[in-house]
Order: structure tokens, then C-alpha cells, then sequence
């Protein structure tokens, strides 16, 4: 990739979009209530539509919220590095072949994304209160451990899985302060049969996308011990 391209896809669609939504969406969360008890009754949408209004009044509070939401956005981008950094290590430890292997990963897809929060949280659990140091963050770059003829077919294979990985893993991060909008906007509103559906088609739209960023991480990783040559290790899960 030149710098266009890293700059469009690995900084503008990976980090700032995500950015952007989740910090729309808290913001929202926080005034959503207001604006629904000062409007008539309206859809989602509309009320949506009516908080980016107020938020482009103001071209100052507009600049304030695209820096803010830059900054999250790569703070999303590193908290999806630093989970995937200590899942690689954990795969290490326990002698997986891969993090297809990992035991959450291990079972159908449809499980996966109805199982989302649970996932969610079992994983950052993991990194925050069972990651002893800054070494169990720290990934191994498999650049530095290819050999110079295959550094082209590596670049290659980085370029074409790690930017929409990015995205995917930093974009069901983002959603689900958009989630919890849903939820606060038909409290106040009431629910209905097609709103009760649209909640739980926002609901399983995270998951997905959490499967799609893992299925996109899980390729690369894959990809890269192809190529680098490293034989995947024997699981020792049925040792003692």
C-alpha cells in the first residue's frame, strides 16, 4: 500500500469512522432523553437526524466532537491490537494450533454471534485482570521473522486482510454504544413488534460483525505462519 492508501483505509475507514459512530452514539446516550421528551413522538431515525442537528450548530463543538472521536477511534484501534496481541500469546502458552482454536472460536458461527457480550466480556476480563505485564501485549511482528525474499508476498498479505480486519474488529466496538441508544430511545418511546426487531437485528448485527473482524484476523494469522513456515503446534489439552 502507498501512504493514500494507508491513510484512507488503515486510518480514515479503520480508526476515524469507528471513532465517529461510538462517540455520535455516546453522545446521544447522554442527551437522548431530552430530546425525546422535546420533540412529538418520532423514529429512531428522526431523532437521530435531530442530534446531529444541534451538534452542527455550533462549527466549534463540530471540530471538538471529529477530534474527540479521532482520538477514541484510535483508542478503540489499540484496544482491538492489544486483545489480539494477547489472544496470539495465549495460543502460544497453551499450544494451539491458531486462534481458530481458542475455545470461543471453536463452535458454530450462529453461536458466536448470538454469544457476542458474553465473549466480549470473558476476552477483555482476560486482558485486563490476566495480563501480568506489557510483554503478554506485545505482538509478535512475523515481518521480523520472515525471511527478505518472502517480505513482498507478506506486505501483500497484510494489505489485503489487515485493513478491513481493523475496521471490523474497531467497528462492533463502535456499535454498541449504538445499541444502547436503540434501547434508550424505545424506553422512552414504547415498544412495538417492529421495533423489538429492529433491536435484536442491531443486536446481531455486532455480533456479526465481531465474527467477520475474527474470520479476517483469524485468515491473516493463518496466512502469515503459512508463509513465515511456522508449523503449528501440538495442543497439549490433553496433558495434565
Amino acid at each position: 500500500m502507498n501512504f493514500w492508501s494507508r491513510f484512507v483505509f488503515g486510518f480514515l475507514l479503520a480508526q476515524v469512522l469507528p471513532g465517529i459512530l461510538c462517540t455520535f452514539f455516546l453522545f446521544f446516550i447522554s442527551v437522548g432523553a431530552k430530546i425525546i421528551e422535546n420533540n412529538k413522538p418520532m423514529g429512531f431515525a428522526d431523532y437521530l437526524a435531530v442530534h446531529a442537528q444541534n451538534m452542527a450548530r455550533v462549527p466549534i463543538w463540530l471540530g471538538c466532537f471529529l477530534v474527540g472521536a479521532t482520538c477514541l477511534g484510535i483508542v478503540l484501534h489499540w484496544l482491538s491490537w492489544m486483545m489480539l496481541a494477547r489472544l496470539e500469546q495465549r495460543v502460544e502458552q497453551e499450544r494451539l494450533p491458531g486462534l481458530e482454536k481458542l475455545p470461543w472460536h471453536d463452535r458454530p458461527l450462529l453461536l458466536q454471534i448470538i454469544l457476542w457480550p458474553i465473549d466480549l466480556i470473558r476476552e477483555y476480563g482476560y486482558l485486563f485482570l490476566a495480563t501480568p505485564s506489557f510483554e503478554k501485549v506485545l505482538r509478535r511482528e512475523k515481518l521480523v521473522q520472515a525471511p527478505p525474499e518472502k517480505f513482498a508476498q507478506l506486505s501483500w498479505i497484510e494489505d489485503f486482510y489487515l485493513p478491513f480486519a481493523q475496521f471490523l474488529a474497531n467497528l462492533h466496538l463502535a456499535l454498541m454504544p449504538a445499541l444502547v441508544a436503540v434501547i434508550v430511545v424505545f424506553n422512552h418511546a414504547g415498544y412495538t413488534t417492529r421495533r423489538l426487531l429492529f433491536l435484536l437485528l442491531t443486536y446481531l448485527v455486532i455480533g456479526l460483525t465481531r465474527v467477520l473482524s475474527r474470520q479476517q484476523l483469524i485468515s491473516l494469522s493463518r496466512a502469515e505462519r503459512d508463509l513465515v513456515g511456522e508449523s503449528p503446534k501440538p495442543s497439549n489439552s490433553g496433558k495434565k
